[in-house]
């Protein structure tokens, strides 16, 4: 290895690069061992990236870009330059996230960080002025040496001796070979080392195309085709060559590169939750008396599981009665063993305690979404509002009993109108340190812009690009490292979920609507009449609100106000709730292509022309009128009539909807073999199976349909018993 590149960005820094995780490739090709990730203005790959190179034996490098204000102008304190540093040690990579995380919490509409910032938090940290972007190269293209001579003191006067470079840059302008010229000067006058990088963009030449498309996207009048093809990752040759005068300046890469001694690995084994670190456990805002059971219930283990018995029979009391029956008892103690991590138990207590006081407080959860309402606890504590026995939901599908790791992400929906207040109440009642979000990232697809460049350009359109990110777009919750948001002014992690979830955090995905606002609203004007009115007193057998969806008169109502959903709903004139999700089930590209939806209708208004693959499948296609719809459906007959475990029916399922031929053949041979052993005829066994794996495409998820249409019902009940109060609540929170 000759030279490593110190200067790169990914897709993660948005508009900037389309470098995406293959980098690797890259390295391999140029026999690199080592190369650096400097996205701009946060840390948000860097745990995929780490986990990349480590995987295939390169040194990775982590460091970010930063903003700065000038370093010694006042003239005019808003104007933002570029400078990059590196984590060279353990401490290096917490300043490194401090500096990034307070970046954001200034209150400006750029993150930015200053000198002084820089002077608190720049022990075990590398800094690289940057190219052209850097206040020195700035006052140097604008000949002024002095200016540039005092902005290196400062930076000289902050790191310590080989931790300090003036960065030179190559991509064919004119205006670098003037930098470089006065940054060879400022190196021999103040003694400090040169260092060479390429600003790394895209990762081969003949990606040149696909950038500067990126930037038409960015900058849709601008006409890019003036930047050199010169930003790619080149090779080590190629970095000698363009810099043979200066072969100090590229021995300094592998310097630098020799000085870094910091692991991302198992660097976050000391943050990992543990029995004593959770703050529903130690910041718990009561009086704890010493011979008081809660006392102790907040120190010992067996308190831990006892409470949530407790509270889970206390619910289940609530929703099924005291005569709970034998199938109740033996669902709740089944999942209940499955929680048999501490650190789990005490998740499933710090979100009921949370849930709780959102709705204290007059807001409304959503019903349940994603796989939550299959979960019977969450039903008993009234973290969902789907009774996954009715509904035939299996907890299977939202946890892998044999891998409970699985169990990382619980999705559930919150009001628009209550959002500030839940994370309000969970930073006090937790502690910021503990609670934060994390951004996923929105992708081309969305990107307006994207019409002029089709309009400039279609055949240059490739589709990689639409899939490149573009900025955050959804909060879910966790913690460390963090900047802030400015719009909620709330704590947001800087890595993204996938990547958090293996630092064994609870990840709660809140989505937030502004139909579940609309229904709080209704609920408040119908309080001021009829005070007590909550929405447990909206019954799922009223024929007032299934005529409000038979009508298709369903403006206003969630899932249900296009003019195509109140088409289907006038020709299938839905006899119940049942009819409802499976609508929203089919309503979707897949199954529409595949008739599905079409035949549902027609089977609802000809129910003698249901015709079942098999008799034995009647008991589970009775309830969608004939057809497979649900994920839940190919279980339950993966389970019951294919001897397959629930856990291997979803193994199963998954195998058949993403066509994996080898899980998928191996799963057929079993529920074969079991078949004929239970008496079917080769040939049934063989056309049930090959049914299932056909249609498992197209399968939607039960419990994300019930959950959901859940809340079209609310919303149609408020509309056809409370218009007025309704429409009045639609127009505030318009």
């Amino acid at each position: 290895m000759d030279f490593v590149h110190l200067h790169t960005y990914s897709q993660n820094s948005f508009y900037e690069s389309t470098i995406g995780w293959g980098l690797h490739h890259v390295c391999k090709k140029n026999k690199f061992r080592s190369i650096a990730l400097t996205d701009y203005e946060h840390l948000y790959g860097i745990v995929d990236f780490n986990n990349t190179c480590k995987r295939n034996h390169i040194k990775p490098i982590l460091g970010q870009v930063f903003n700065i204000r000038s370093l010694i102008s006042e003239n005019n304190p808003e104007r933002l330059f570029r400078i990059l540093l590196l984590a060279s040690t353990d401490e290096g990579y917490q300043n490194l996230v401090k500096l990034s995380s307070l970046s954001w919490k200034l209150d400006r509409k750029i993150p930015y960080i200053e000198l002084k910032h820089i002077s608190l938090y720049n022990k075990g940290l590398i800094c690289l002025t940057s190219g052209l972007e850097s206040e020195i190269s700035n006052y140097i293209l604008q000949k002024n040496m002095k200016e540039a001579e005092k902005g290196a003191w400062m930076l000289k006067d902050i790191f310590p001796r080989d931790h300090i470079y003036l960065e030179l840059q190559d991509h064919g302008l004119a205006m670098e070979h003037e930098m470089n010229r006065g940054l060879l000067s400022l190196s021999v006058q103040l003694d400090i080392p040169l260092v060479a990088t390429n600003m790394c963009r895209y990762p081969y030449k003949e990606d040149y195309e696909k950038f500067i498309i990126l930037q038409k996207l960015r900058n849709p009048g601008i006409n890019t085709y003036n930047l050199p093809n010169e930003y790619y990752v080149k090779s080590s040759n190629e970095m000698k060559y363009l810099f043979k005068d200066i072969p100090d300046a590229i021995s300094n890469t592998l310097k630098i590169s020799s000085m870094i001694d910091f692991n991302l690995d198992g660097f976050y084994s000391d943050v990992l939750r543990s029995a004593e670190s959770i703050p529903v456990l130690k910041e718990k805002k009561i009086d704890i008396n010493e011979d008081d059971k809660w006392g102790l219930y907040f120190r010992e283990q067996v308190f831990i599981e006892q409470e949530l018995n407790k509270r889970v029979m206390e619910g289940a009391r609530q929703r099924y009665g005291n005569d709970i029956s034998d199938e109740i008892i033996f669902l709740i103690e089944k999942e209940l063993s499955l929680y048999n991590s501490d650190v789990v138990r005490k998740d499933i207590l710090l979100l009921h305690e949370i849930i709780q006081k959102y709705k204290d407080n007059h807001y409304i959860p959503g019903p349940g979404r994603g796989a939550c309402p299959s979960s019977i606890i969450f039903y008993c504590l009234g973290l969902t509002d789907v009774d996954p026995v009715a509904h035939g939901l299996i907890i299977e599908r939202f946890i892998n009993i044999n891998n409970l790791k699985d169990f990382d992400t619980i999705f559930l929906n919150i009001s628009t109108r209550g959002c500030k207040y839940f994370y309000e109440y969970a930073y006090e009642k937790y502690g910021e340190d503990f609670i934060c979000s994390i951004p996923s990232l929105t992708d081309m697809k969305d990107q307006k812009n994207i019409i002029d460049v089709l309009l400039w350009d279609l055949k240059f359109i490739p589709h990689s690009l639409t899939a490149l990110p573009r900025g955050f777009y959804f909060y879910h919750n966790v913690s460390f490292p963090t900047f802030e948001s400015k719009i909620w002014n709330w704590r947001i992690c800087q890595f993204n979920p996938g990547s958090v979830s293996g630092f064994n955090n609870l990840l709660m995905d809140f989505e937030y609507l502004n139909e579940l606002s609309v229904i709080e609203t209704t609920i408040l004007y119908i309080n001021e009449k009829s005070p007590g009115f909550t929405v447990s007193h909206i019954t799922m057998e009223d024929e007032k609100t299934i005529q409000v969806f038979r009508t298709g008169n369903t403006t206003d109502i969630f899932q249900f106000d296009d003019p195509a959903a109140m088409d289907f709903l006038q020709r299938l004139s839905p006899e119940n709730f049942n009819d409802l999700h499976a609508l929203v089930s089919l309503n979707r590209p897949g199954p529409i292509s595949q008739g599905w939806l079409e035949k549902f209708i027609h089977h609802r208004h000809n129910p003698e022309s249901i015709i079942y693959p098999h008799d034995s499948l009647k008991e589970f296609l009775e309830n969608t009128r004939g057809m497979l719809i649900y994920q839940e459906q190919f279980m339950h007959i993966a389970h019951e009539i294919c001897g397959l475990s629930l856990t291997e029916a979803d193994r199963f399922r998954k195998a058949g909807g993403k066509k994996i031929s080898a899980i998928t053949d191996y799963f057929v041979k079993i529920c074969m073999h079991h078949m004929i052993s239970m008496g079917y005829s080769r040939d049934d066994a063989d056309k049930i199976i090959q049914w299932m794996i056909y249609s498992a495409e197209y399968h939607f998820q039960k419990a994300h349909a019930v959950g959901y249409t859940m809340i079209s019902w609310w919303m149609a009940y408020l509309k056809a018993h409370y218009p007025n109060e309704f429409l009045k609540a639609k127009e505030m929170c318009r």
